[in-house]
């Protein structure tokens, strides 16, 4: 029976540990600056398109950074990858909306410039978001 106390005594501690920490100690996401945050980008189709995830966390900052323009991922400075634009359906992409949810957009990766464990860069207009990990 004492150990069953202990055990809980444990946990508890363990919980409360993990309630009392310090939201502002986490490291931002990139692009947080710029009222977005990239949450990662993702190969798919056997790695010809690249999936850029990103939150809305300041609408207005989000806003004024995209300014209408479609942005561009850079594999490694020289190596553009453009958004996946197809006939019918216009450009894969979203604009950032007020909502707060996961929203994404679509890039070719031809030539596959783009590779597992690598990182990339996002150039929306002036703005520049460095070193984004692709998985």
């Amino acid at each position: 029976m004492p150990y069953r106390i202990l055990l809980t005594v444990a946990l508890i501690a363990v919980a409360l540990a993990g309630c009392s920490r310090d939201e502002s100690s986490e490291p931002a996401l990139p692009g947080a600056e710029l009222g977005i945050e990239v949450l990662g980008i993702q190969l798919l189709a056997g790695g010809d398109l690249a999936r850029l995830d990103f939150r809305v966390v300041d609408y207005d900052r989000a806003k004024e950074t995209f300014r209408g323009e479609i942005g561009v991922l850079s594999a490694d400075g020289t190596h553009t990858l453009t958004v996946l634009n197809t006939g019918r359906l216009g450009p894969m992409r979203q604009r950032p909306s007020r909502s707060g949810k996961k929203q994404f957009v679509l890039f070719t990766n031809a030539g596959r410039a783009l590779a597992p464990g690598a990182t990339a860069v996002i150039v929306l207009g002036d703005a520049r978001i460095p070193d984004v990990p692709v998985s």
